[in-house]
């Protein structure tokens, strides 16, 4: 496999097979939709992490709803996920991830410790979940580099905090935080704010820094944009598609950015 597009049809093919099997009830589909364009970018890059250092053992970290490990496991590797109990509890997922074989743990990274032994996996995956964390992130990623074998790696995905909307509000004395109305719906139990706040976003050299301290090196970073599935007004995908050209003339600006890191002993 090699180009985007057929990523995303091997993302929705694997929608498609779940839904089929009566796995998922609709009103829980729409997350895994919003984001096909994300998640067929990181099948695409992990999948080329496989071929490049032969990775087989995956584990990923706060796959939430969406079906990513399914995808992984056509894509080859043993697959073992990791969200809060909150998730994994889920009736549907609890049925897709035996279904398809796939490994599921119900933790909360803020114990500091999962429940696997040391070099368990060739590779963690870990998207747009860092920035979820309320709490200090240095113990788990110090546990995601014990559990990884020798020249094993992560991939991280997080929103970029210096995305060029982000900028422009700060310019003109807005606030780049979760709005307070945020912070009353995370204390509902029954409302998904209670995990989908965003504590704190990372700028590209915040984020290296913080692994680089924890004993790996950076193989790759990039900025890139992605933008939900949504529709809207044809001033609103004017704007995206304004956006877009600029963060693709400045990629600093981008509304996201990756890193693959290998551990170092």
């Amino acid at each position: 496999m090699g180009k985007l597009f057929e990523y995303l049809k091997l993302y929705e093919d694997v929608e498609n097979e779940v839904q089929r099997n009566s796995l998922v009830p609709d009103n829980q589909t729409g997350y895994s939709r919003l984001n096909r364009r994300r998640f067929a970018s990181t099948l695409s890059n992990v999948f080329r992490l496989k071929q490049q250092f032969g990775y087989k053992r995956l584990l990923e970290i706060g796959p939430y709803k969406g079906f990513t490990p399914v995808a992984y496991r056509k894509l080859g590797f043993d697959v073992t996920i990791v969200d809060v109990p909150e998730y994994t509890e889920m009736e549907f997922l609890k049925h897709t991830w035996e279904y398809y074989g796939i490994e599921s743990y119900g933790c909360n990274l803020n114990s500091g410790r999962l429940p696997f032994s040391d070099e368990a996996f060739d590779i963690i995956v870990c998207c747009e979940t860092i920035e979820h964390f309320n709490f200090n992130p240095i113990p788990a990623v110090r546990e995601m580099h014990r559990l990884l074998g020798c020249g094993g790696g992560v991939y991280i995905t997080v929103p970029n905090q210096a995305y060029i909307r982000n900028r422009l509000k700060l310019l003109v004395g807005l606030s780049v935080s979760p709005p307070i109305q945020y912070f009353f719906a995370n204390l509902d139990p029954s409302d998904d704010m209670k995990f989908g706040l965003h504590w704190k976003e990372y700028t590209m050299a915040e984020l290296t820094e913080l692994f680089e301290r924890c004993d790996f090196e950076i193989i790759e970073k990039c900025f890139f944009t992605f933008y939900l599935n949504r529709s809207g007004s044809l001033l609103k995908k004017t704007l995206q598609r304004s956006m877009r050209l600029m963060t693709r003339l400045a990629p600093q600006f981008g509304n996201s950015l990756y890193i693959f890191a290998r551990k170092v002993y």
